[in-house]
């Protein structure tokens, strides 16, 4: 591969097992097929879905998309295979990653596996969907590595797990040893800058072939004009909308909606309040917003506890930090970032 991201490795001062490890996600990403277990071969062997040619253009998309943003933050593009995406049938997908969501991400594995029955229908969200989750396995990687040891059997295992991934933060395999439980920091702004570059990439996405050649376009001035009054009456922002499809009747009768609405709102508003105090070096809130998004990248987080701390007071970035990704979480986390900037004002 012409260029791969630097996958950091944490914990252990053993250098050859942090190197295995290193080598081992460099493995998974590069020769990502051959590098898994026999038992997982034979898994997506079994039951994956094979990409059409629209997927797999809209797989290319989402590299493309994702790399000009790595490049826009300082760091160097690369390109995750299409054969790290796997598409699977509703019970397996769920089976295997224990969740119902449309899309998940394994940095372990560098893969991402998405639900065929949530998105093999529907080409606009699998095109969203791909980049949101090859944006959440680009970011920032790193890797805790230890050394277990059965003092019985006379051996050592080495261990692996996700430590940091974008800007959260996950506790330690000590801390949880210790606390008995695993804890995430920063999970809610994380899914905040990916799910906000997800709703700007819409514009671009609908225009894509494999999306225009569809039946039912969303941008369409009678269907907008359906849409808006529809929006209207449940008191749903239009541009919070994704995608929506239209009955017999010209009534709309499903729609998908941007993830992490309060989680981007906290991060649109901290951006907005930052860029009030520093106009001069930041000319809009936008201009603060790709600080973040370059922080996804990077893992700095010094830069950005300055700049949330100089606008909103001391403490104000472990608040960040403590919001998550539910729904009452991000409203909560607003409602105490803006009595502190209003405490500090």
């Amino acid at each position: 591969m012409e260029n791969m991201p630097e996958f950091r490795m944490v914990g252990t001062d053993d250098k050859e097992a942090k190197a295995e490890a290193k080598k081992e996600s460099e493995d998974y990403l590069e020769r990502h097929v051959s590098s898994l277990s026999p038992e997982e071969r034979q898994f997506f062997e079994k039951y994956e879905i094979p990409k059409t040619e629209e997927q797999k253009s809209l797989i290319d998309f989402a590299n493309e998309e994702t790399n000009r943003l790595r490049q826009e933050g300082g760091l160097p593009p690369y390109v995750v295979p299409t054969e790290n995406y796997h598409i699977l049938p509703t019970e397996k997908y769920r089976e295997m990653n224990g969740h119902e969501t449309s899309g998940i991400t394994s940095y372990m594995s560098q893969s991402v596996c998405f639900d065929a029955e949530k998105l093999g229908k529907n080409i606009l969200m699998f095109g969203s969907t791909a980049f949101h989750e090859t944006l959440h396995l680009k970011g920032h990687t790193s890797f805790e590595v230890e050394i277990e040891e059965d003092p019985k059997e006379k051996t050592e295992h080495r261990m692996k797990s996700n430590y940091r991934v974008g800007v959260s933060v996950i506790s330690s395999q000590k801390k949880i040893r210790d606390e008995g439980e695993q804890h995430r920091h920063f999970n809610g702004l994380n899914e905040a800058i990916i799910a906000t570059e997800e709703k700007k990439l819409l514009p671009k996405l609908l225009e894509r072939p494999e999306i225009k050649s569809r039946e039912e376009l969303p941008t369409s001035i009678e269907r907008t004009a359906i849409l808006e009054k529809f929006c209207e009456a449940e008191k749903i922002s239009v541009e919070e909308i994704m995608d929506f499809k239209i009955d017999e009747e010209e009534k709309v009768r499903s729609y998908v909606v941007f993830p992490y609405l309060p989680q981007r709102k906290v991060l649109l508003y901290v951006c907005a309040e930052i860029a009030k105090d520093f106009p001069e070096q930041y000319g809009d809130a936008e201009a603060v917003r790709k600080e973040f998004t370059k922080a996804h990248f990077t893992g700095r987080l010094l830069p950005l506890a300055r700049l949330t701390e100089s606008a909103f007071g001391k403490g104000s970035f472990r608040i960040l930090g403590d919001i998550g990704i539910d729904e009452n979480s991000g409203m909560l986390g607003l409602e105490a970032m803006q009595k502190l900037r209003n405490k500090k004002s």
